[in-house]
């Protein structure tokens, strides 16, 4: 997805903004230590190089992420045969879905920039403001230190520590070619409720001025303090909330996704952790989301992903006890099972299957006849199958994509695209064979560029009439004596199709 001019202009200038902000919040604690530089341990140099790092080290972390291959390039073949217009329909839906949902995450890698930034930028600027309030060292009262740079270097040490975990966890996933806008917002959000937890919890801890207590003492528990917490995490607040609404008898929301998802064989706690930052938190989730999406989102297999969500549909269909009834006894392990066994009963009926089926599902035969209906003809079930039997692979961009790639959408089959090309090829008579497969090689990547670039004038029926046209005319640009220039045909035609209108004209006479 390209972006627009004035959104890609207004982008760049917020990515400028937020790197002069980090420099002034440092020019500013510079300019503090060097007035300081006598009471500020190792001079003035060694806090400014601090407080920079946590912005430098994303904005490096930005530029590794922006160099490597993302999924973008990746492809979904199926494999050949002659399906049904059934099979043709559920097809043409994954195929639909797959370039929709790259669209998506095409887009969604331009916000990286911003949400790194961000994240550098909010650990930058609480560095910048402890060290402002903590440094120099009041004079310590007859009581010992205020509590406001205690609570400062609390925070100090839970932004370090914070940063210094997540961080190690984005260089880990950037070298596994997994990595997009929310691992750094999600870090980001991570970072504000340990500073949030470590405010108030010093606060509380924190011994007041004439209580008698040893705050001098004090500085190596608020370290301490903000490290545990910001270790800990989302924990530390989770449990301060559930004190607070205990104490005020307010009830909290405790949701069982976690627990729900652990029924899914082969879903560790990182996987679970992995899904909730995409927003999945439930078998149900898990289950309905577009396969496309996890696959571009993550860095697992299609297979894998397909097998997580064959079980999690399963279990929203049957529950966790008929499930484990269906794996014992018909080995079942998940919906694609359970359709390909209710297929084959539809198909040459076997009356023992039949009642080892109503056996494992708890029901009677009467009731396993209307499941049987209901799972043979459900959709998401047959879309999960055409993922699984699916390869997906990287063009190089040095060969055409397969003509199976998009002649199962809108119904573009490789007749069809033959038909294109013989009546566009009607004006350059005496081409050879290798000319004429080389055009058609051209059409094919035209095409798989107007699936994901134009999926409004794709989805349209005349989409057949709306490439003849623009071969047409591209060949019209060719001199007539000279030998096909490929290089400009395709680029000829790829800007064709890209202006081509939304609402196709009437067929020439």
């Amino acid at each position: 997805m390209v972006r627009r001019g004035w959104t890609r202009h207004v982008a760049g200038v917020v990515d400028v903004a937020l790197v002069f902000l980090a420099l002034a919040i440092v020019a500013v604690a510079g300019q503090h230590a060097a007035a300081t530089a006598s009471n500020v341990p190792g001079g003035w140099r060694l806090p400014v190089f601090l407080i920079l790092l946590p912005f430098g080290l994303t904005y490096t972390s930005l530029l590794s992420a922006r160099s490597r291959l993302t999924r973008t390039r990746f492809e979904l073949a199926h494999p050949p045969g002659n399906y049904s217009p059934t099979d043709q329909r559920i097809l043409l839906s994954v195929q639909k879905s797959w370039s929709y949902e790259r669209l998506l995450f095409r887009a969604a890698l331009g916000k990286v920039g911003l949400h790194a930034q961000i994240y550098g930028l909010v650990t930058t600027l609480t560095l910048g403001l402890t060290y402002l309030i903590c440094f120099p060292l009041p004079k310590p009262t007859a009581d010992g230190y205020t509590m406001v740079p205690l609570v400062a270097v609390a925070a100090a040490s839970a932004a370090t520590v914070s940063f210094a975990i997540h961080f190690g966890r984005i260089v880990v996933r950037l070298a596994s070619q997994d990595f997009n806008a929310r691992m750094y917002s999600w870090a980001t959000r991570s970072m504000l409720l340990s500073l949030c937890a470590t405010v108030v919890a010093a606060m509380f801890l924190t011994p007041k001025a004439g209580s008698g207590a040893p705050l001098v003492q004090w500085f190596d528990r608020a370290v301490l303090l903000g490290a545990t917490v910001a270790a800990l995490g989302d924990q530390v607040l989770e449990f301060v909330v559930a004190k607070a609404a205990s104490l005020f008898g307010i009830a909290v929301r405790n949701p069982a996704g976690a627990a729900d998802l652990e029924q899914i064989a082969g879903l560790t706690q990182d996987d679970v952790a992995r899904l909730a930052e995409e927003g999945i938190e439930s078998t149900h989730g898990l289950a309905y989301v577009p396969t496309a999406r996890l696959f571009f989102s993550t860095n697992h297999s299609l297979q894998r992903l397909v097998d997580w969500q064959d079980q999690a549909l399963l279990l929203q269909w049957v529950g966790s006890a008929r499930a484990k009834s269906l794996a014992d006894r018909l080995m079942v392990r998940g919906a694609i099972d359970l359709w390909g066994t209710v297929v084959a009963l539809d198909a040459a009926p076997d009356d023992a299957r039949r009642i080892a089926l109503a056996q494992a599902l708890g029901m009677d035969e009467s009731q396993v006849s209307s499941i049987v209906k209901l799972v043979e003809h459900d959709q998401v079930v047959r879309r999960l199958h055409a993922h699984y039997v699916s390869t997906a692979w990287v063009n190089p961009g040095t060969e055409p994509v397969p003509v199976l790639n998009v002649t199962l959408m809108n119904g573009v089959g490789p007749e069809d695209l033959e038909r294109i090309v013989a009546n566009a090829l009607v004006q350059r008579p005496g081409l050879t064979e290798a000319d004429e497969a080389r055009v058609r090689a051209v059409v094919e990547q035209a095409l798989q560029s107007a699936a994901d670039s134009r999926p409004g004038l794709f989805a349209r029926p005349e989409f057949g009439q709306v490439m003849t046209e623009c071969l047409r005319d591209a060949l019209a640009q060719q001199p007539p004596s000279a030998p096909v220039d490929l290089e400009a045909l395709a680029r000829v035609l790829q800007e064709s199709v890209r202006k081509a209108p939304t609402e196709v004209p009437p067929t020439r006479s």
